[in-house]
């Protein structure tokens, strides 16, 4: 469908309105989404483990609106985004659109390290995530269990 579409009287196209005291105002939906979508809020993604073994966010295209990812351990972890549903994606051997670096916090305190990003970032063939210990794309590190929570904002 078009996205602009001229409207002439008589022409039979009708616009949503709401007459008050004889004036009528054009009634309009608050949506977001890329052209196509009208979304009315993000679809949620949330892990408690992320570790080297890749989790599928979404397996179509998509958009990431927002990561917020929370490291507890004593050591820094790198989140990992990869354009691909988790079956096409191979920790160490994928190369990822994104990594995340979280830096270190303390598991016998309140001072873990939180990293809250806002991005509005295309996904063209699905979204998958992973986290491993070590920065480079061939990491394959394991975090030990519940190091990493993740929660992510996606379309």
């Amino acid at each position: 469908m078009v996205d602009n579409v001229a409207i002439t009287p008589g022409s039979g196209a009708d616009i949503a309105a709401d007459e008050v005291a004889s004036v009528f105002y054009q009634r309009v939906k608050a949506a977001f989404g890329p052209d196509g979508v009208a979304a009315q809020a993000v679809s949620l993604f949330r892990s408690i483990d992320l570790d080297e073994t890749e989790e599928e966010v979404k397996a179509t295209a998509g958009i990431v609106y927002w990561v917020h990812a929370v490291n507890l351990s004593t050591a820094d972890r790198f989140v990992k985004l990869y354009n691909a549903p988790a079956a096409s994606v191979t920790v160490g051997t994928t190369v990822p659109v994104m990594t995340i670096p979280l830096g270190y916090g303390s598991l016998d305190s309140s001072m873990a390290s939180a990293v809250n990003l806002r991005i509005e970032a295309d996904f063209d063939t699905g979204i998958s995530i992973a986290c491993t210990t070590g920065i480079a794309d061939n990491d394959t590190g394991a975090p030990a269990a519940n190091d990493v929570v993740v929660n992510v904002g996606y379309l």
